[in-house]
């Protein structure tokens, strides 16, 4: 265990996360991060020399889903959790999602911390999440101010500097390096990349429906457009393999196939990312393929492809086939945030809920699992729900699309996404909502404008007046 910590919670909690990790460690040191991309980044900088906590978070920010998130990375010596009467629902999730311990924060005046049962094997964790240590395993902290000065002193920034690693590049330095598909300058002459040696893996967000028709490939394509206009590389992949279509809503001619001349899988890494189809500044397409009979060949190499992907790119989108195939069961396995889609026609829910039920027997954790909402109301009538008592999808949070009519199957069959920008659309607003949400949640939303207006945007509902006048008019 530590005695450095950086922390994320709302401003409310901080005197409480405060006083627990200092009721058990009084040489403990502790900052708090601005928001959740500053987190990761900067338990990332500190290589594993740092313990993170996450404590309550208001708003459409998920604690246990950014807990996850820096589980996931393996980048902090401890995860753990604080949050007012832990559940046994929650501690389930938080096993798991991979994070180490729960903190009851509601019991910590009263003579200390209550710290629950390790979620591992007590040969993995200790068996208290603050232990009483010595001070001074991490040299380099020394100087920063213990908990009880009540100050947020810490100046991470420092931090990178203290380890053995350089620091990354920051997002902004890196997408000001021109990019093209298979363009040399980004790799060494090893094979890598440069991004792999110096940043972890971009999130993977993959779009499911257990049916047809219920517009996946019409929001991930909005997806990609919104995400390449914040400035983030993004990496379109389309694993409908044997029928997928993503290609003509950017008024592409065909399919990036990753097949070679001979029917074969693409094997080289290099090869792999040249395959990709430029579609427009930071956004590019690979799959599905060229040859429908030949997409079995290509099955047991997607985890490869979306690690490579994930290595070259800043987001990974993708789009997969309503046939629960070996290929659909990888990037199940293998995604960030596994988006369930459904649009409130017969069938559409139910199937939404059997495949929730699916992934869970799978192994897919349940903080990976979201819903989403296609073709709702503007009005808020009559919008798709989710039977949350489904097994997988209890504690899923549900993403509401708005319907946009006939002019999203248009400007799509016409390759233009961005003219729904430029029209106002609210199908544009509402997917660029729900993105930007999700990099929220993952630490990964970038420093751009648009992007923080679309985390902001409030749902608008339109109200029909049929002509009223006031009274006295």
């Amino acid at each position: 265990m530590t005695d450095a910590w950086i922390a994320l919670c709302d401003e409310e909690a901080r005197d409480a996360l405060r006083g627990a990790l200092g009721a058990h460690d009084p040489s403990a040191r502790l900052s708090f991060a601005g928001d959740a991309q500053e987190l990761r980044q900067w338990a990332q900088e500190a290589n594993g020399e740092l313990g993170v906590m996450v404590g309550p978070l208001a708003g459409s920010i998920s604690s246990v889903n950014v807990a996850a998130a820096i589980a996931h990375d393996e980048s902090a010596s401890c995860v753990a959790l604080a949050t007012h009467e832990p559940t046994s629902d929650l501690a389930k999730r938080a096993k798991q999602a991979g994070i180490d311990q729960l903190v009851d924060l509601g019991t910590w005046e009263e003579g200390g911390c209550e710290v629950e049962e390790p979620l591992l094997p007590s040969d993995e964790v200790p068996t208290m999440l603050f232990p009483s240590r010595e001070p001074g395993d991490i040299s380099a902290l020394l100087s920063v101010p213990r908990v009880d000065d009540r100050t947020n002193a810490l100046e991470l920034k420092g931090v990178a500097k203290t380890c053995d690693q350089p620091a990354p590049e920051s997002h902004a330095e890196e997408r000001a390096r021109p990019h093209r598909v298979g363009d040399g300058a980004d790799h060494g002459g090893d094979g890598q990349s440069r991004r792999e040696l110096t940043m972890k893996k971009a999130p993977v967000v993959a779009l499911f429906s257990g049916r047809g028709g219920v517009g996946k490939t019409s929001i991930v394509a909005t997806m990609g457009h919104a995400a390449s206009s914040w400035g983030l590389r993004v990496a379109l992949c389309d694993l409908d393999l044997p029928f997928g279509n993503l290609y003509s809503c950017f008024g592409l001619s065909g399919p990036a196939s990753m097949l070679d001349a001979s029917g074969a899988m693409l094997a080289d890494e290099r090869k792999l990312i040249e395959a990709g189809v430029h579609i427009s500044e930071g956004l590019e397409l690979w799959g599905s393929t060229t040859r429908p009979e030949m997409s079995e060949l290509v099955a047991p190499h997607v985890e490869d492809l979306l690690d490579v992907l994930a290595r070259s790119h800043d987001l990974v989108l993708v789009d997969t086939s309503s046939t629960f195939d070996d290929a659909v069961a990888q990037v199940a396995q293998a995604c960030d945030r596994m988006l369930l889609v459904a649009d409130g026609r017969p069938g559409s829910n139910v199937a939404q809920a059997r495949l929730g039920s699916l992934a869970v027997r799978l192994g897919v954790a349940r903080t990976r699992i979201a819903c989403v909402a296609n073709r709702c109301s503007a009005r808020g009538k009559g919008d798709a729900s989710v039977n949350r008592s489904d097994v997988g999808l209890e504690t899923a949070r549900v993403f509401r699309v708005t319907d946009g009519g006939n002019e999203v199957a248009s400007c799509l069959a016409r390759g233009n996404p961005a003219e729904l920008f430029e029209l106002g659309s609210r199908f544009a607003d509402s997917t660029s909502h729900a993105l930007a949400q999700l990099l929220a949640e993952l630490g990964a939303l970038p420093e751009h404008a648009e992007a923080k207006r679309a985390l902001e945007r409030k749902e608008t509902r339109t109200r029909w007046t049929f002509g009223r006048k006031r009274e006295g008019n």
